[in-house]
Order: C-alpha cells, then sequence, then structure tokens
C-alpha cells in the first residue's frame, strides 16, 4: 500500500478514536495547513514548493495569510498615501 494511502488510512482511525466525524478531515487538509504552518514559520516559498513536491506555483493557493499579515500590507499601503 502507498504511503499516502497509510497515511489516509491512519488519520481515519486516530480520527475515529479521538470521537471527530472523520468528514471533516482529509488528507488535502493537512497540504494546505502544512503550506501556510511553513510560510508563517518562515520557510522561503522556494523550499516550501519543493517539500510540496510542486512542479509549479500552484502551491500558492494554498497560503493563506494570516489577518495580522493583511493588516501590516495595509499599513505600509497606508503610510504612502497622501
Amino acid at each position: 500500500m502507498p504511503t499516502y494511502n497509510k497515511f489516509l488510512q491512519k488519520l481515519q482511525l486516530t480520527l475515529c478514536a479521538a470521537c471527530l466525524n472523520t468528514e471533516r478531515y482529509a488528507g488535502h487538509s493537512f497540504r494546505q495547513e502544512g503550506t501556510t504552518f511553513a510560510m508563517r514559520c518562515g520557510v522561503p516559498v522556494e523550499l516550501i514548493r519543493i517539500q510540496g513536491d510542486w512542479k509549479s506555483s500552484a502551491y500558492e493557493h494554498y497560503l493563506e495569510n494570516s489577518l495580522q499579515d493583511r493588516l501590516k500590507a495595509v499599513a505600509i499601503v497606508a503610510k504612502h498615501i497622501l
């Protein structure tokens, strides 16, 4: 059995043991959250792309910016407004 399938099987068993709704979680959930977590930890985006085995910039779709990051962007722009 491929590693990903083993991971999914273990995930389902763990969720069931924790009495969590297994329909709310999927293997893909970890791809998105892992990408966002790596970015927030300061991992360079090129390494995020390599870790996720992306051949394109598709990983950028998974990057979620925090409210704090968005507010920083607004503050930078606001400094340049007359």
